[in-house]
């Protein structure tokens, strides 16, 4: 897949490099929040800024489209969440979350 930053795509997001983007280093040491089964009852953001919690970040491990669906769908204009597209799976195989599912879903996915 070509970087979509690169043509004249109409999206709103950045497509970020794990290797990069300085983002996924503000995810080192940071507790993932993976306990949940559903990630669309666990938004939004407002419910945990009480508990200390200081940015929301979601990588998808897939393309810029479908990151670009979870975040119209999740978090609306003025929610601090942020996504990131993980369409390779660098960060998620850096960190141990990824499978392949190139069989079935065309690249890798992460394990949650």
């Amino acid at each position: 897949m070509t970087d979509p930053s690169s043509s004249s795509s109409s999206s709103k997001w950045s497509w970020l490099s794990s290797s990069s983007d300085p983002s996924f280093d503000k995810l080192k040491g940071k507790d993932n929040g993976d306990g949940e089964d559903d990630s669309s009852r666990r938004m939004p953001y407002s419910s945990d800024d009480a508990k200390g919690v200081t940015g929301v970040y979601v990588v998808i491990v897939n393309d810029q489209f479908v990151m670009d669906a979870w975040k119209e769908k999740l978090a609306p204009k003025g929610t601090p969440i942020h996504f990131l597209a993980d369409d390779q799976g660098e960060f998620a195989g850096a960190t141990g979350l990824i499978f392949d599912a190139t069989s079935l879903l065309g690249g890798p996915r992460s394990k949650i």
